[in-house]
């Protein structure tokens, strides 16, 4: 029946029996009645018949209708003899008269006509222009007016965005959904109230399992793990750490634990690979602005300066032929090496065997940025002795006076002396020179400083003397050669070389050893001397993610996804699914080409026929595709198919030539199965 229109069946043979079947909705079903059945039950009846003129009912259940002849004041039925009258006022003939009928010219041209028989006195089509179809049949005339079919299957007419025409779009879902039911699967829910062909309630119960994201149980609880312990009943339980304490994140980077806990953590800026300390890594220009020793605390701190093209190399060396080198390096011509202490401290060049002894520098008593040049102009090596006792040196081209010096064999040009004190001259000839000089009284007994212009440091203590030399104090600053003079200023970065030392070696002289915080043990010992790598181990809580596919948020554990019993999927692997609810998917519409149905190119599939056709097909078991098929008079040859068709006749189905046909073909063991489900 559902394959067959309504316009399709035979005409009933009349009157009716009372005893032919009628299907009808009863209370939500179809069901059947007899025509006899129907009649009975109908409600009412006719009581009453009356007419309205010119039509006069004599009333009651079975009136006589009746109708009088119509005359100059009533109206009514046109009498033969009336008609007798209007037949003879105009006979026929080619003429016209004013208000009369055209008859038939034998030439000429007619305009502004009206009153013209279309139905028997014109020939030919009426052009769309003069507002007619250009066509004879309804078919020819909405291909003439509609936009053309081509390339236009399956869609449907809709007015444009301008509301100035009307176009194809295509065409949504349609259809209705008569029954609706749910179950349960392997989730563990049973359902109960379905299926519903109106309207209800479908309602679930049961347990949801725990592969389908429950908990396979009515009476959840929270299960203790390592190092937790759980108070309290569902849903009021609480967790406890009983060990190891609870799972701190470090900061964004590589982390670096300070043992007891996470410090900053190291930027994973740039590219490369991270290396361990213990494997004596070279690295090239590394970027740092401190080096910290094996206790972590800073051993040398690096100041940058903008745009710098300087700095200091360090350079090994060889024993005594080949010492140490710290020199001034860069591109510049003239560089300067600047060492500086901080506050009242002191530079000393230590002895080699024993720091304590050495030569310090002190120039706080100089004058703000004043320096002291020490220029040497040897000519071959010189060892400059100083005097074993506190005291202030004499300038050769200084006044000064000098107390208990003993002068062997001086040669004094024009000298000018005081009186001494007490000596005696040897016998022989000596002449005096001229004795001018104030040499009253001791150098302690001088009544100011000897200023830095005249060879002093215009200081009264050998700190104040350095400062001064220095020129300036400033904190974190030290003596820094400009390429003119010496003076305080910063360490560049580029004063400190690349350090790419060979550390070939071992370090045994190394006393310090790694110590094991909260959490933490090492492999291999913990005394640090470069012979071997240690590895720190975390024995401590690790902090698990939910049960199920972890995910990370990168700082912490995210909610995890459910773990599927079975293997997962993956989008672009080849696999078999097994109880699995498909939602929100779209099948794949194909436009066919040729004449081979293969549902590998889409489950609904569209075919304009060009010319008579003979399909064929390659479904597997399991498969189906829906086909429709264009308005077309051409005839279609099947492939091998058992209809199923109304009352089982399994005969193709015979194509409307002026509608869209839909075909549904689907295999099953072997057997290729064919309904046509309508046209529209």
């Amino acid at each position: 029946m559902a394959d067959i229109k309504i316009s399709q069946l035979p005409a009933a043979t009349t009157p009716l029996a009372g005893t032919e079947e009628i299907p009808l909705v009863q209370s939500g079903t179809t069901k059947k009645a007899t025509v006899s059945q129907i009649i009975a039950g109908a409600t009412g009846g006719v009581t009453a018949v009356t007419g309205t003129a010119p039509v006069v009912s004599s009333g009651g259940t079975t009136p006589a209708i009746s109708m009088a002849a119509a005359n100059g004041s009533t109206n009514g039925y046109l009498t033969s003899a009336d008609w007798t009258t209007f037949n003879s006022k105009q006979p026929a003939g080619s003429y016209l008269t004013n208000g009369g009928a055209l008859g038939t010219p034998s030439s000429g041209t007619a305009t502004n006509l009206t009153g013209l028989p279309l139905t028997t006195g014109v020939t030919g089509v009426l052009p769309i222009a003069n507002g007619g179809t250009n066509a004879s049949t309804a078919a020819t005339a909405r291909g003439n007016i509609l936009p053309s079919y081509s390339g236009n299957a399956g869609k449907v007419l809709a007015v444009n965005a301008g509301a100035t025409d009307v176009e194809y779009i295509a065409a949504s879902g349609t259809g209705s959904v008569t029954s609706v039911d749910v179950s349960g699967g392997t989730t563990g829910l049973t359902t109960s109230g379905g299926p519903i062909t109106a309207a209800g309630t479908i309602t679930l119960a049961g347990t949801l399992a725990v592969a389908n994201g429950g908990t396979g149980t009515s009476t959840p609880a929270l299960v203790a793990g390592t190092n937790v312990t759980i108070t309290g009943t569902w849903p009021n339980q609480t967790i406890n750490s009983s060990g190891g304490g609870s799972m701190t994140y470090p900061g964004a980077g590589i982390a670096n634990s300070t043992g007891s806990a996470w410090g900053t953590s190291y930027s994973t800026t740039g590219s490369g690979t991270v290396v361990a300390l213990a494997t004596s890594p070279a690295l090239t220009s590394p970027i740092a602005n401190q080096i910290n020793d094996t206790n972590n605390a800073q051993i040398l701190g690096l100041s940058p300066t903008a745009s710098a093209v300087d700095y200091v190399t360090i350079k090994n060396g060889i024993g005594t032929g080949v010492p140490l080198h710290v020199y001034a390096d860069g591109s510049s011509t003239n560089i300067g090496l600047h060492i500086q202490p901080k506050g009242s401290g002191l530079v000393t060049i230590s002895d080699g065997t024993d720091f304590n002894k050495g030569i310090r520098f002190r120039s706080s008593g100089s004058a703000s940025s004043a320096v002291t040049l020490l220029d040497a102009v040897s000519t071959a090596g010189r060892v400059v002795t100083l005097p074993d006792a506190t005291t202030t040196l004499v300038g050769r081209d200084t006044t000064d006076t000098l107390t208990n010096k003993t002068l062997t064999s001086p040669v004094l040009t024009t000298p000018i002396l005081g009186t001494p004190q007490s000596g005696n001259f040897s016998t022989g000839t000596f002449t005096w020179p001229t004795f001018n000089q104030n040499t009253s009284g001791t150098a302690a007994g001088l009544s100011a400083t000897l200023a830095i212009a005249s060879g002093g440091s215009g200081q009264t203590t050998a700190q104040a003397a350095m400062n001064a030399f220095a020129g300036a104090v400033t904190s974190g600053s030290y003596l820094r050669g400009n390429g003119t003079n010496v003076v305080m200023a910063t360490i560049q970065a580029a004063d400190v070389p690349t350090l790419n030392q060979n550390t070939t070696g071992s370090a045994g002289s190394v006393a310090n050893a790694l110590t094991a915080g909260t959490g933490i043990s090492f492999s291999s010992g913990t005394t640090y001397n470069g012979s071997a790598a240690i590895t720190i181990n975390n024995s401590g809580v690790t902090a698990y993610p939910g049960s199920g596919i972890s995910v990370s948020t990168g700082s912490a554990w995210g909610t995890s996804l459910t773990a599927p019993s079975g293997t997962i999927v993956g989008t672009t692997d080849t696999q078999t699914l097994t109880n699995k609810t498909f939602t929100g998917y779209t099948e794949t519409v194909y436009a066919l080409s040729g004449t081979a149905i293969d549902p590998a190119n889409g489950t609904i599939q569209t075919k304009t026929l060009g010319a008579n056709t003979t399909f064929t097909e390659s479904l597997a078991d399991g498969q189906s595709v829906v086909l429709m098929i264009n308005t077309s008079t051409y005839t279609v040859t099947w492939p091998t198919i058992t209809w199923i068709n109304t009352a089982g006749s399994g005969a193709a189905p015979t194509l409307e030539a002026s509608s869209m046909n839909v075909v549904v073909m689907w295999q099953v063991g072997g057997t290729l199965y064919g309904n046509w489900v309508g046209s529209a």
